[in-house]
């Protein structure tokens, strides 16, 4: 997405409630990153470190920092952290 940081935010808010909803009714199980982007405050740094300078165009961004939340998030998910 070449678009600026607030659009992405926008933008991927929205696709993860999106794929929220879609996992209710469909009865699945989402180990989203919702807790990292629950309030303003944890939202704006997420997305700072997400799409830091060198990921201005990249659309999944600083993949380790996303691997290192997802790794923590499954954890807690699967009850093993």
């Amino acid at each position: 997405m070449f678009k600026p940081i607030e659009e992405r935010e926008r933008v991927t808010v929205s696709f993860n409630a999106q794929l929220r909803e879609a996992a209710a009714k469909l009865k699945v199980d989402y180990a989203d990153l919702h807790h990292v982007m629950a309030d303003e405050k944890s939202r704006r740094q997420f997305f700072k470190k997400v799409y830091w300078d060198g990921y201005t165009t990249d659309t999944h961004g600083n993949v380790d920092y996303l691997a290192e939340l997802y790794f923590e998030r499954l954890q807690e998910f699967l009850g093993t952290g």
